[in-house]
């Protein structure tokens, strides 16, 4: 009988104890709020990580391209993804990074076939998701509000400033790669570091829509910096992400 109790009682406090977090790899998840629906997305939490240490974790957001779009949870890991599994850069930084899902025929930002930007409009449906997402991490005692930043590239890029233009109190940086941006209300987020790249040879997004960004933003003193690959087309992002020095641009500033 007494050895019964013991095994009753080891199986207790086993089956009560929370599984172990988790961390230093990418974790499939599905946001539903019961009301507006789910959206896919992968969060990576760094190696070391513990939910009640006290300690505030700074948050990045990645908006992949459409060809990463659908149901799968995976595709939009196809880019960036390994930079933050980088030991150095988990060690120094501590980043918990998120990847959201946009599904097929959806689209992060309201654009035309001509890549004009309309952020003055309602939001994308996956936008709003998103955008709620984000909103779930903000209210948790572990993320550090004064240090939520922002990147993506092509239609993720395009997200990025449409984004910014609706939540410009969010975020600490961003960084575009091959977007487009609503140039009527780039005011918005003026006051943002932000980093901008686009290839000059570009045949999917022309790199116009990146320069018109950031001549924009610099015609109100705002702090960005545009950078054109020359002989760059479309699939400039692993020359920008590479080393994460980009990255570590982005976590080293803070919200003003």
């Amino acid at each position: 009988m007494k050895k019964q109790c013991i095994i009753l009682a080891i199986s207790l406090f086993l089956f009560s104890c929370p599984a172990p977090m988790k961390t230093g790899v990418y974790i499939q998840k599905i946001y539903n709020d019961g009301v507006k629906g789910q959206l896919n997305y992968n969060i990576l939490y760094p190696n070391g990580f513990k939910i009640n240490s006290g300690t505030k974790n700074p948050l990045i957001v990645f908006l992949h391209g459409a060809g990463e779009r659908g149901d799968d949870n995976l595709a939009q890991l196809k880019h960036i993804s390994k930079n933050f599994l980088d030991d150095d850069f988990t060690k120094k930084h501590q980043a918990i990074v998120i990847f959201p899902q946009c599904p097929e025929g959806d689209y992060w930002a309201n654009k035309s076939e001509r890549f004009l930007i309309d952020s003055k409009s309602p939001p994308k449906e996956s936008m709003r998701k998103v955008i709620d997402l984000i909103n779930s991490f903000r209210s948790l005692s572990y993320i550090d509000k004064n240090r939520i930043y922002l990147t993506g590239l092509s239609m993720g890029g395009m997200g990025t400033f449409d984004l910014l233009s609706r939540k410009p109190e969010w975020f600490a940086a961003a960084v575009s790669v091959c977007g487009a941006a609503d140039l009527d209300v780039v005011e918005k987020y003026k006051h943002i570091p932000m980093k901008i790249f686009h290839g000059a040879k570009d045949e999917v997004v022309p790199a116009e829509r990146s320069q018109a960004a950031y001549n924009a933003l610099r015609a109100l003193n705002a702090p960005v910096e545009l950078e054109v690959y020359p002989n760059g087309g479309h699939d400039i992002w692993n020359k920008v992400y590479d080393k994460n020095k980009v990255i570590e641009w982005m976590l080293n500033q803070k919200k003003r």
